[in-house]
Formats: structure tokens, C-alpha cells, sequence
């Protein structure tokens, strides 16, 4: 495991007994949420607690749910009756349980509250530990999370993204191609999964940096799963709810694209740009992490993901030019006052 360790270390922390907590692991997708819950369950004081005093269950929320009733989103079966239909959870030893992809049954508003309600009842139990991985930054309500929080997950360090791909792909490849590879993945975890997985199976390096000049994130999103498809990954961050109801956030987004410094705050208000509440459209794309901020609020989105905007949404003509005057009109200020760059 070369994900972020000091996350890691924090969870190991707050969860190892005789302490219970609850911990949410969260990030944009493709940021190795769930390899780094994988890895708290393998992590040896974990495994070593485990017989006979924890009890691990590792699968997404829809399936444990089904473990206590059949429909329990449907037909509205939550309540105490619901715990004793799954005795490891009610048992006097301590628990372990990883919810991963909560998003998925969290998402649609009509069956949030009774998700809510779920965790609420799961979290409500003593020796009860609770992990949750879920796409975004937004924790679900109703539940006590230990603090301190984490933050969202942010990409692999460079010496870590170099030992994954190395992991992967095997240490024959050329240094210099293998670094320009992993810049383009702006070390997102599953990008470099993906692209060193090409570099194994049949590619080497430079002609993988070849068709990655006309094929951009298609060219690692063969798979049919968001596990497996870089580009499914970000549609299904695109389809949140929490995105939808900011429309203009998209629209962001793609002009983000063509931004690879991101945007200040400043220039995303003067720029008289299409986009009608800017800042509730940032902060759609902040909530599903699809941009982030560095220095000063500046706006700015992965490597990745600009190239997945590029390729299936780009910026209109129209908010290019506006953008383009914007910055020509910033130049002539500059100019004015500082003398030529």
C-alpha cells in the first residue's frame, strides 16, 4: 500500500479497541478510498484483533442492508428489529464494518433520510467501529464522526505514484518516460493504477504518451466498471445530485479545462463569464470533489479530469472568447502599471 499513510495511521488510531469510532473516507472518485479502507483491515493490530474479539464486514451499503431485510430502501424496514436480523452486528465482541461506495444508496434524495437513519442506528452501537468510503466531501448527517475529521483524499505524493506503478508495471521502463506517464495522471490513484497496468499487459511507455495525445482518458477507460474505466469514474461524479443542482457547475468545469493554474476568485467574478451563482457552482465542484482549491481560494481540477471535460464537454466558443478578453484586459492593466513582463 503506497496510499496515504498518515491517514492511514489516523484511523488505526481512532479505531483499534478498546476505542470505537466512526470514520468517513472521503474523496473524489478515483482517489483510493476504498484501497485505503483495504487497508486499515489489513493493517496488523487490525488482522491481529481480529479472532476472536472483531468482526470485519467489507461491501457496499446496498449489500449489507440486504443482509437485514430485502428492500430495506423500499419498504422503509428500519428500526430495532432490523439489527436482530444480523447478530454479528448486535454481538457483545467488538465490531469492525467498512459501508464502501455509500454514495450510491446515499445520493438519491428519496432514499437518503433512511440511509441516515441507518447509519445513525449503526453508529448508536458501543462497540460498534464504523467506516464509510464515499465519493465527495460531504459526510452524511445523523451520525457522531470521531474527530478529527479526515479531509478528503488528495492525490499520491510522486515518490508514491512512482512505487505503484513500479509495483504494477515492473521496474524496466524507461525513468524519464515513466515520470512524463505519471504527470499526466496528476498522480490520481487510479489513473496511475490503469496506466501502469497498460505498461504490464502490452504498451511501454513512450508509445502509451503517443496515444494519449488523441485518445486522453478513453484510452484508460476500457473497463466496464469505475474501478476499471477512469471515464466512468468521472461520470458518475458528473451525475450527482449535488452536481445537478448547480447546472452551471459544468459549465465550470469544462473552463476549467483549458485552465490547468485553475482560476482566483477574482477572475472567476470579472470574467463575466456564462455562469449564473459562480460561487454555488464551485462549490458543487468542491462538494464532489471534481476541482479543488489551492492558495488564496484559487480553483483548480486534476490533470485527468480536465482531459475527460475536453474530450466530452468542452467550453462553448463563447466562454473562450470572454475568457480570452478577460485575461487580455488583465495583461493591459499590467502593462499599464508595471511596464512590460
Amino acid at each position: 500500500f503506497h496510499g496515504p499513510s498518515l491517514e492511514l495511521q489516523a484511523i488505526i488510531n481512532l479505531i483499534v479497541p478498546p476505542r470505537s469510532a466512526r470514520v468517513a473516507i472521503l474523496g473524489g472518485g478515483g482517489m483510493g478510498k476504498t484501497s485505503l479502507a483495504r487497508a486499515v483491515l489489513h493493517y496488523p493490530s487490525v488482522v491481529a484483533e481480529q479472532p476472536p474479539t472483531m468482526h470485519v464486514c467489507m461491501s457496499c451499503l446496498s449489500y449489507t442492508l440486504g443482509c437485514f431485510t430485502t428492500n430495506p430502501l423500499e419498504t422503509g424496514f428500519l428500526g430495532p428489529e432490523l439489527l436482530n436480523r444480523h447478530q454479528a452486528i448486535i454481538h457483545s465482541k467488538p465490531v469492525l464494518l467498512v459501508l464502501d461506495n455509500l454514495e450510491t444508496p446515499w445520493e438519491p434524495t428519496t432514499s437518503r433520510t433512511k440511509v441516515e437513519d441507518f447509519l445513525a442506528l449503526l453508529a448508536g452501537i458501543d462497540h460498534v467501529s464504523l467506516i464509510i468510503t464515499m465519493r465527495g466531501a460531504q459526510r452524511p448527517d445523523k451520525v457522531s464522526w470521531t474527530y478529527p475529521f479526515l479531509p478528503p483524499l488528495q492525490p499520491l505524493s510522486e515518490e508514491a505514484a512512482m512505487q505503484t506503478f513500479l509495483d504494477i508495471a515492473g521496474d524496466f521502463h524507461e525513468p524519464a518516460s515513466v515520470n512524463e506517464l505519471l504527470k499526466l495522471t496528476d498522480c490520481m490513484p487510479l489513473a496511475i493504477e490503469l496506466v501502469s497496468n497498460m505498461a504490464m499487459d502490452y504498451e511501454d511507455c513512450p508509445r502509451i504518451l503517443q496515444k494519449w495525445d488523441t485518445e486522453r482518458t478513453a484510452l484508460i477507460s476500457a473497463g466496464v466498471n469505475k474501478s476499471s474505466s477512469l471515464d466512468i469514474s468521472i461520470t458518475l461524479s458528473l451525475a450527482s445530485p449535488r452536481l445537478k443542482a448547480v447546472p452551471d457547475a459544468k459549465v465550470l468545469l469544462s473552463i476549467l479545462a483549458v485552465l490547468p493554474d485553475g482560476i482566483s476568485n477574482d477572475d472567476l467574478l470579472q470574467s463575466k463569464l456564462p455562469i449564473h451563482h459562480p460561487w454555488a457552482c464551485k462549490s458543487g465542484l468542491l462538494s464532489t470533489c471534481l476541482a479543488y482549491t489551492v492558495a488564496k481560494g484559487r480553483l483548480k481540477a486534476l490533470s485527468p479530469i480536465r482531459d475527460h471535460m475536453l474530450q466530452n464537454f468542452p467550453p462553448s466558443l463563447d466562454a473562450l472568447l470572454l475568457l480570452q478578453h478577460h485575461f487580455h484586459a488583465v495583461l493591459d492593466v499590467y502593462t499599464k502599471y508595471l511596464g512590460s513582463m
